[in-house]
């Protein structure tokens, strides 16, 4: 299984006057992506990653060695997981989304 969460990047020194105005919502270079996955086996990577949107090219650097090809993922269908899947030639379940 494999997902991704935000989280708001903070900077150690520096203040905001008004904080809630200067807070961007979404998915935005002030948020930092973090990976994670786990197997059947329990086993689990959770690793920081770049700002903003998640890119395949990531994505395929942190799994490209804990993925074998003969494995079934199943995730939600974010695009960059599309390119992902295509070159690590694994089964691929997409989970699709709901509002």
């Amino acid at each position: 299984y494999l997902d991704e969460k935000l989280s708001d990047v903070k900077h150690p020194g520096i203040t905001v006057e008004d904080k809630e105005s200067k807070k961007k919502r979404g998915i935005s270079d002030q948020k930092r992506n973090i990976v994670c996955a786990i197997d059947e086996h329990n086993n689990k990577v959770i690793q920081v990653s770049e700002r903003g949107r998640i890119h395949t090219k990531n994505l395929y650097e942190i799994y490209k060695d804990k993925i074998p090809s003969q494995c079934t993922v199943v995730s939600d269908s974010l695009r960059s997981y599309h390119g992902l899947m295509k070159k690590l030639g694994v089964k691929w379940i997409k989970i699709p989304f709901v509002y």
